[in-house]
């Protein structure tokens, strides 16, 4: 991983603060979905003021460069307005990129579909309107807003779960637009949901009641505490390893530490990441094609590569390493062949060549 400024390092600057954002391939091409919120506005006095918020479709586009090597030229598509920010993003759909779609989640679950005009090879692909779920459709409501977190596994497209402030974990089936199950997997908030990529029928969540919980789509009365946090501090953070069906990370509210869990093993990290300087992990993700690395961002504004491959044993440092300006506050990995990392940093989108 190279450092900004240098070959490798993509910038994008949206001038609006960002927050949610999800990454996917597309041919040779790379596509971003990206949350916005724009500044406040006032009109006549402080009492009336408004705010925009945007979801962005960027592309990422390579073409030749300088002595055959190729780079690429990061655009953006296409933007639409949504009544509230959109806490995360993810793709979905089938594995052909002229039908994927893209999933929202803040005052409500949407699915947009990726359209294109395939008769112009050349076009850049728009965002239309597909499902909105809210409380104001009253025939099958999610159970509250906000909601925190979505989890949409290419292994079944049918299965994707939802996360609430109020504890719940929705399941939503796109393709008939049905609620397929509902289950209170907390009594406080639910910040994380991440279904395991080997049996879609399994899914992990992270609370405010300090707790990693492991549930089975098929049995929602009992659930298997993987992980209670010492301090008591909120788990906000929880994901499954793409190709390892036991493990999982996870982190607290606050932390310095992205942990490393077992399902075999409840009760106890196998190991603890944390950087040189320490620093508040505001974001981690499993890379696409190895059970061997998982990457993480922190406030003091490094993206960390770190490789597991000594596990049990104490992994001292991260095997590559970014650091931006700015806190990065989110991050997602190019899942087909996990050339590029994505990270927001303030108003700044940014690719990093790994």
């Amino acid at each position: 991983m190279e450092r900004d400024g240098e070959e490798g390092v993509l910038a994008y600057e949206t001038r609006r603060r960002c927050h949610g954002l999800a990454c996917t391939s597309l041919g040779s091409s790379v596509m971003i979905g990206l949350g916005s919120i724009g500044d406040v506005k006032y009109s006549g006095n402080l009492h009336h003021r408004s705010q925009t918020h945007e979801l962005n479709l960027l592309i990422g586009r390579s073409s030749g460069g300088i002595n055959g090597e190729t780079s690429m030229e990061l655009m953006e598509s296409c933007s639409v307005l949504t009544p509230a920010p959109c806490v995360q993003l993810q793709f979905g759909g089938s594995a052909s990129g002229l039908h994927r779609n893209l999933a929202s989640v803040g005052d409500a679950l949407r699915i947009y579909k990726i359209a294109f005009d395939e008769s112009d090879e050349d076009s850049l692909p728009i965002l239309k309107l597909a499902t909105s779920l809210d409380p104001d459709q009253r025939s099958e409501p999610l159970r509250a807003v906000p909601l925190t977190s979505l989890s949409w596994v290419e292994e079944d497209v049918r299965v994707l779960r939802v996360a609430c402030v109020d504890g719940s974990v929705t399941d939503f089936d796109p393709e008939v637009e049905r609620i397929t199950g509902t289950v209170v997997a907390h009594e406080k908030e639910t910040y994380r949901v991440s279904t395991a990529h080997h049996n879609v029928n399994l899914f992990a969540t992270a609370s405010a009641d300090a707790s990693i919980r492991v549930f089975d789509s098929r049995d929602l009365q009992y659930s298997n505490i993987l992980y209670e946090n010492p301090n008591q501090a909120s788990m906000i953070g929880v994901e499954w390893n793409r190709h390892s069906p036991y493990y999982l990370s996870a982190f607290a509210r606050k932390s310095n530490q992205l942990i490393i869990l077992d399902s075999r093993l409840p009760g106890l990290p196998v190991v603890i990441l944390e950087n040189e300087t320490p620093s508040i992990v505001n974001a981690s993700c499993w890379a696409p094609n190895s059970s061997q690395h998982v990457a993480t961002a922190n406030e003091a504004g490094y993206v960390s590569v770190w490789s597991l491959e000594s596990i049990p044993h104490r992994i001292t440092g991260p095997m590559l390493e970014y650091q931006a300006e700015k806190p990065v506050t989110n991050m997602a990995w190019e899942p087909e062949c996990d050339r590029w990392v994505a990270s927001i940093t303030g108003g700044s989108l940014k690719l990093l060549r790994v």
